[in-house]
C-alpha cells in the first residue's frame, strides 16, 4: 500500500504545484506540474473513493488553470468533469468553490460580458443560503462586477450596488486578508465616486494583497485608484508599471500559442486603458512626460503579436525609453513629424480616445487631445455618402478644423502617423488644413505600431531592383487597361491574368514587387475564374516583397475599437509576413482613380527613388478627382525603401 499511496501523494503534490503556480501566473511551470500529475492519476485505479477525490481536484485545479490561458473550450471540458464528481462525493463546499473559481476566470476575461457572470453570481448566492457555507469573496466578486459595469456604461445605479457590495465584504471578513483589503478599496473607490465621504481607514497590505492582485486586472484598477484618492499617486503609478513586466514574462511562456498571447493581451486591456487616462489627468506632468507615458503604455498593445515576431533591431523590451525610441526615427536631414492615437478606452460610460502630436522629433514640444472617436466616425460616414466633390472637401475642412493643432506638422518634411479607432478608416492625410490637403503640405506614412517604425529606420538606405509582377482580372475592361499601361511605363513587368493558386506562388516568389488588381466583397477577391479568400490569396504571396499595391475595393481594419493587440486586414496581414511597404484603399476605389494612380505612381518612383516620395506625388496628381474615389489610399510601413536600375519607359 505504501508504494500506491506514494502515488497518490505525488499525484496530489504535482496537482497542487501547477494550482499554486497558476494563481501567481507561472503558466508554464503549472502546464509542466498538470502533465505530471496526469500521467501518475493515469496508472492508479479509479475504482476508490479516493481516487475520485484526487481526480476532482486535479480536473478542477487543471480547469481554472485552462481558463487563465485562454483555453476556454477545454477549461469547460475539466470543469464539469470536476462538478459532476464532486456531486457524486457531495463535496457542496468544494462545489462552490468551483463556482467562484469558474466565477473569477470569467471576471479575468471582461471582453466577454458581464450579463452571464451576473446570473451566475446570483445563481450562487442562492446556493449558498443553503449551507454554512460564508461564501467568502461572494460579495467581493459582486462589487467588482458592478464597478466594471458602471465603468463601461457610466450606470450610477452600477456604482451604487458596489459599493453596497464592497461594504458587505468587509462586515463579512473574519480578518484582514487580501479580500478584506481589495474590499477596503473598492469602499474608498466607489464612496469617492458618489461623493461620499469614506470612514474606513486603508491599512497596511496583508499577505497576498498586491501579490495575487497582480493577477486580476479588475483589482489592480481598483488598487490604482484607491492609491490615487489617497494622494498616493507614486504608487498608484508604480503599480501600473510593473505590469509591463508581468506580462511580458507570461508571453513568453507559449511562444507558439497565438491564441494565448492575444488572450493574455486582451485580458490586460483595462490595465493598459487606465495608465493611458492616469497619464493623461497628471497635472505635474508637461505635455511631453504625458505623451511619452501614454505611447508607452498603448505600446504594450500596440499590434504587439506583430512586434513579437519581428527581429527588430532596436530590442523588445518594452521598458525602452520612448524618448530615445522616437529619436531612432530621426532622420539625418530634414524634419520629422509624429502624430500618434491611441486604441479607445471608456471614461464615464464614453468611449475615448487620445490624439498626440510631436512636430519635431529631435526637439521637445508635443501638444494632446483626448477625443471621442465616434465624432471623426459620424464625419466619416457622412463623408462616404456625400454626392458631391465640394461637400466631401467641406467634411474633410471640418476635421481639420477639429484638430487644428496639427498645424504644427505642416512645416515638417515628412510625418509619422500611428493611427487607431476611427482613424483606421479614414486617414489623417486627407484632413484639410489651410485649404490644403495634409498630404499636400507634407509626406504621410503609416506604421502600425511606433516600435516598427524605429526597427525599420536601419533598412532606409536599402536599395532594390524593382521586379514587378502584377495579377488583375480579365473581368473589367478598365483592370485589363490598368495593368496594360502599368506594362508600357515598365516593360519587364510580368503580367498573369486571372491567376490560379500556383500563378500566385511562382511568379510572386520572383519578385519583390507585387501590383493587384481585383474585385473584392465579402473577405473575397474575385478573378475571372478564381475567387480567393483574403488570408488564401495573401498567404500565396510567397516573396517579401519590398513594395505590394492592392488595387482593390476595402482593405479597412475590421476591429478599430477594439484592444489593439491586432488589427485585421489586407494590410496588417502583409506587413505580418514581412513585406516592407504596402499601398491599400480602405474602401471603394473609383476604377479611374487606380488607373491614374498606377499611371502616375510607377514614373513618380522612377524620377524620385523613394515609395514615399512617389506615392505623396501621386495622390497630389489625383487630388482633382472627388476625395471619396481615391481618399482611401494609404501608404504602410517603410516608404524609405528606394529602388534603382528602373527601366522605364517614358
Amino acid at each position: 500500500m505504501n508504494g500506491l499511496s506514494s502515488k497518490y501523494d505525488q499525484a496530489s503534490f504535482y496537482s497542487t504545484l501547477g494550482r499554486s503556480a497558476s494563481l501567481r501566473y507561472r503558466y508554464a511551470k503549472a502546464k509542466e506540474a498538470f502533465e505530471i500529475a496526469d500521467t501518475i492519476l493515469k496508472g492508479l485505479s479509479k475504482s476508490s473513493k479516493k481516487f475520485s477525490a484526487l481526480e476532482a481536484y486535479f480536473d478542477h485545479s487543471y480547469g481554472i488553470y485552462l481558463g487563465y490561458t485562454g483555453r476556454c473550450g477545454s477549461c469547460k471540458e475539466y470543469v464539469t468533469r470536476a462538478r459532476v464528481l464532486y456531486e457524486q462525493l457531495n463535496a457542496e463546499h468544494d462545489l462552490i468553490h468551483l463556482s467562484l473559481n469558474e466565477i473569477d476566470v470569467s471576471m479575468y476575461s471582461p471582453l466577454k460580458g458581464y450579463t452571464n457572470l451576473e446570473n451566475r453570481l446570483k445563481a450562487l448566492r442562492e446556493r449558498l443560503k443553503k449551507t454554512d457555507f460564508s461564501g467568502k469573496g461572494y460579495d467581493l466578486r459582486f462589487g467588482v462586477l458592478n464597478y466594471l459595469i458602471y465603468l463601461k456604461t457610466g450606470n450610477r445605479k452600477r456604482l451604487e450596488k458596489s459599493n453596497f457590495f464592497f461594504t458587505e465584504s468587509i462586515n463579512k471578513a473574519e480578518s484582514n486578508n487580501y479580500r478584506a483589503y481589495w474590499a477596503q478599496c473598492g469602499s474608498i473607490v466607489t464612496a469617492k465616486l458618489l461623493g461620499r465621504e469614506n470612514t474606513g481607514l486603508l491599512g497596511q497590505a496583508p499577505p497576498g494583497g498586491i501579490e495575487y492582485a497582480r493577477r486580476f486586472p479588475p483589482i489592480i484598477h481598483l488598487l490604482v485608484e484607491c492609491d490615487r484618492i489617497l494622494g498616493k499617486n507614486k504608487r498608484g503609478w508604480k503599480r501600473l508599471r510593473k505590469f509591463d513586466s508581468d506580462i511580458t514574462k507570461m508571453l513568453t511562456y507559449f511562444p507558439q500559442d497565438e491564441h494565448y498571447k492575444k488572450f493574455i493581451l486582451e485580458n490586460f486591456a483595462p490595465v493598459v486603458e487606465k495608465r493611458i487616462q492616469v497619464a493623461l489627468g497628471e497635472n505635474s506632468w508637461t505635455d511631453e512626460q504625458k505623451i511619452n507615458r501614454i505611447i508607452r503604455a498603448n505600446e504594450i498593445q500596440q499590434n504587439r503579436l506583430l512586434q513579437l515576431k519581428s527581429e527588430l533591431k532596436i530590442g523588445t523590451d518594452l521598458e525602452t525609453n520612448i524618448t530615445e525610441l522616437i529619436k531612432k526615427m530621426a532622420p539625418s536631414k530634414g524634419k520629422t513629424g509624429l502624430i500618434y492615437v491611441t486604441g479607445e478606452f471608456t471614461e464615464n460610460g464614453k468611449r475615448k480616445t487620445v490624439l498626440m502630436i510631436r512636430p519635431d522629433i529631435t526637439k521637445r514640444g508635443a501638444s494632446i487631445l483626448s477625443l471621442e472617436p465616434s465624432r471623426v466616425s459620424d464625419v466619416m460616414r457622412k463623408f462616404l455618402i456625400a454626392r458631391s466633390g465640394k461637400e466631401q472637401k467641406r467634411l474633410l475642412s471640418k476635421l481639420g478644423k477639429s484638430f487644428s493643432s496639427l498645424k504644427e506638422i505642416l512645416m515638417c518634411d515628412k510625418v509619422i502617423i500611428i493611427p487607431n479607432s476611427s482613424f483606421l478608416k479614414l486617414p489623417i492625410h486627407m484632413f484639410r488644413l489651410d485649404g490644403k490637403y495634409l498630404f499636400e503640405h507634407t509626406k504621410v506614412s503609416y506604421w502600425p505600431s511606433l516600435k516598427l517604425a524605429a526597427a525599420a529606420d536601419d533598412h532606409k538606405k536599402v536599395n532594390k531592383s524593382p521586379k514587378l509582377c502584377i495579377f488583375y482580372t480579365t473581368e473589367e475592361r478598365l483592370s485589363i487597361k490598368e495593368a496594360e499601361e502599368i506594362k508600357k511605363i515598365l516593360p519587364k513587368a510580368v503580367l498573369i491574368p486571372d491567376p490560379s493558386e500556383d500563378d500566385l506562388i511562382k511568379y510572386s516568389s520572383r519578385a519583390n514587387m507585387v501590383h493587384v488588381i481585383a474585385h473584392h466583397r465579402n473577405g473575397k477577391l474575385h478573378f475571372r475564374n478564381h475567387s480567393y479568400e483574403d488570408e488564401e490569396f495573401l498567404s500565396s504571396l510567397k516573396g517579401r516583397e519590398s513594395l505590394v499595391v492592392m488595387q482593390v475595393c476595402g482593405s479597412r481594419v475590421r476591429n478599430p475599437a477594439g484592444p489593439p493587440i491586432s488589427h485585421e486586414s489586407i494590410t496588417h496581414y502583409l506587413l505580418d509576413k514581412g513585406h516592407n511597404s504596402v499601398i491599400a484603399h480602405n474602401w471603394d476605389l473609383a476604377q479611374e482613380a487606380s488607373i491614374k494612380f498606377s499611371q502616375t505612381f510607377y514614373p513618380n518612383l522612377y524620377s524620385k527613388g523613394s515609395v514615399l516620395e512617389a506615392f505623396v506625388l501621386s495622390l497630389r496628381q489625383l487630388s482633382d478627382l472627388e476625395p471619396v474615389k481615391y481618399g482611401g489610399y494609404m501608404l504602410w510601413g517603410n516608404g524609405y525603401i528606394r529602388t534603382n536600375q528602373l527601366q522605364i519607359r517614358l
